[in-house]
C-alpha cells in the first residue's frame, strides 16, 4: 500500500532537503532494493577482478607475487606460498585475458540486474531468476570440490533470492488472474 502523501509535492517554502526527498525515487519493495545493492556490490567486485586480470595480461603475475612474498617477509619454502607461486607459473597471458573478459561480462550482467531491480522492473526479476537458476549447478559443483563458508553462504543467499523472486512472480500472476478482464 502506498502513502498518498509520499508522492505529493513538498509544501511551498519547503527547504532543499524536503524538495530533494520529494524528488528521490520511492521504493515500494525494500527487499528488491537490498537485492539490487547486492548485485551492485557483485558488479563492483567483478569490475575489480577484471581490472586486476587486465593488469596481469601485460605484467608478470609470478614476478608480482614473488615481490610481495619478499616485501611481506613470507617464507618462500612455506607449502602455501610455494603452492601459490607454482600455480602462478602455470597461468598464461591469454588465460588472464579470458579471465578479464569473463569478469567484465559478469560485471555487465550484475550491473544490469542491479539497475533493473532498483527500478523494480519485472524483466530484471526474470533475468535474476534465470541467472541464479543456471549457475546453481556450478555453485554446487564448486562446493562439492572445495567446500568453504563463503561459497556456502553465497549459495544460500542465491537460494533465498531465487525463492523470493519466484514468490513475487507467482503473486503477480495470481493478481492478474483475480482481476476481471478489461474491455
Amino acid at each position: 500500500m502506498t502513502d498518498p502523501l509520499a508522492d505529493a509535492d513538498p509544501p511551498p517554502g519547503a527547504g532543499p532537503a524536503a524538495q530533494s526527498a520529494a524528488a528521490a525515487p520511492h521504493h515500494r519493495n525494500r527487499i528488491l532494493l537490498l537485492i539490487a545493492i547486492f548485485k551492485f556490490l557483485k558488479a563492483f567486485g567483478a569490475l575489480m577482478a577484471g581490472l586486476v586480470a587486465l593488469h596481469f595480461v601485460h605484467a608478470s603475475l609470478l614476478k608480482t607475487l614473488s615481490h610481495w612474498v619478499n616485501e611481506l617477509r613470507l617464507d618462500p619454502r612455506n607449502q602455501w606460498v610455494d603452492m601459490v607461486l607454482d600455480k602462478a607459473k602455470l597461468i598464461t597471458h591469454s588465460e588472464m585475458r579470458l579471465v578479464a573478459i569473463g569478469a567484465f561480462l559478469y560485471m555487465a550482467l550484475f550491473a544490469t540486474e542491479g539497475v533493473g531491480l532498483y527500478l523494480e522492473k519485472v524483466w530484471a526479476e526474470w533475468l535474476v531468476i534465470g541467472e541464479v537458476s543456471l549457475l546453481f549447478p556450478f555453485e554446487i559443483y564448486a562446493i562439492w570440490q572445495k567446500p568453504d563458508w563463503l561459497r556456502i553462504a553465497l549459495l544460500i543467499g542465491n537460494i533465498l533470492v531465487l525463492i523470493y523472486l519466484v514468490y513475487l512472480r507467482i503473486k503477480a500472476a495470481r493478481e492478474r488472474h483475480r482481476r476481471p478482464s478489461e474491455p
